[in-house]
């Protein structure tokens, strides 16, 4: 199974089972929930204090994505600070070394030019690195971007 095909599996999974959970709402208390989301936290703490190598530290070292992110977030701090609060957080699932989370993300400029700021529903794989949970992969939904005024 090729990483689309992975994300996409996930994807479905998740929502096959968010209409199973319909009305009974996730909880993000698990321990394992938890551990993830201090992994997500801490990538963008150190996004927001300028520390790169800290950043990428956090991505999983064998990701596709790992070049193309640290070029995205190069780029972005030689453009803005920014502040990043994780209004929520959901397990999704595991599959194979992978496991599924989305998040509700908001993203607040602190100093810049021309940023709207807005808050974005992301979609975190994350994956075990010599013990330790490592982002593999994120993508936001173009579709869940909501401006705020």
């Amino acid at each position: 199974m090729n990483y689309q095909e992975t994300l996409l599996a996930f994807l479905l999974l998740f929502t096959v089972s968010s209409f199973a959970d319909e009305g009974h709402p996730r909880q993000s208390s698990n321990h394992l929930t938890d551990q993830l989301r201090r992994v997500v936290k801490a990538h963008y703490s150190a996004i927001e204090e300028n520390r790169l190598d800290e950043a990428m530290f956090y991505y999983h070292s064998q990701s596709p994505e790992i070049e193309n992110t640290k070029g995205i977030i190069e780029f972005g701090l030689s453009q803005y600070l920014l502040k990043t609060t994780i209004m929520d957080f959901c397990y999704g699932g595991q599959q194979g070394h992978l496991t599924l989370v989305t998040a509700k993300q908001r993203y607040l400029m602190i100093v810049g030019v021309k940023f709207i700021e807005h808050s974005v529903n992301a979609v975190y794989l994350l994956r075990q690195e010599e013990g330790n949970w490592k982002i593999w992969s994120q993508r936001d939904d173009p579709g869940g971007v909501n401006i705020i005024p």
